[in-house]
């Protein structure tokens, strides 16, 4: 999975242009990760 950071980056990307609370933003990418 050599794209997994960009993938991960492009995610977060993502919700930080809706979410700016970044306690909310860090458990949706924990969730993301866990599948």
């Amino acid at each position: 999975m050599a794209n997994a950071d960009d993938t991960v980056k492009s995610y977060a990307r993502s919700l930080c242009s809706t979410d700016n609370n970044h306690a909310g933003l860090a458990q949706l990418i924990r969730e993301h990760i866990q599948g």
